[in-house]
């Protein structure tokens, strides 16, 4: 994929920083400019866990990333129906 370098190393399991808004790298509306594709969005949210991506579309919602918060439901859906 072609994720910038630093988000290799970047993982859903940090969300807890999206709620603090404070590091730029992590506040949604930032974070969606680092990726090229919506495909490598959702292929980056599939890396999270069910909770991380719960947290994560309150974030999204909250910084007013709307078009991203239905990516994430998919991701967070299909997480779901593979845990069944």
């Amino acid at each position: 994929m072609g994720f910038p370098r630093h988000f290799k190393i970047l993982t859903m399991t940090e969300s807890d920083k999206f709620e603090q808004g404070n590091d730029k790298v992590m506040r949604p509306s930032f974070l969606i400019t680092q990726f090229k594709t919506d495909k490598e969005f959702f292929e980056w949210a599939m890396l999270g866990t069910v909770q991380d991506l719960r947290k994560a579309i309150e974030a999204f919602r909250n910084d007013f990333c709307d078009n991203y918060v239905g990516l994430l439901q998919s991701a967070l859906n299909e997480k779901l129906a593979y845990l069944q």
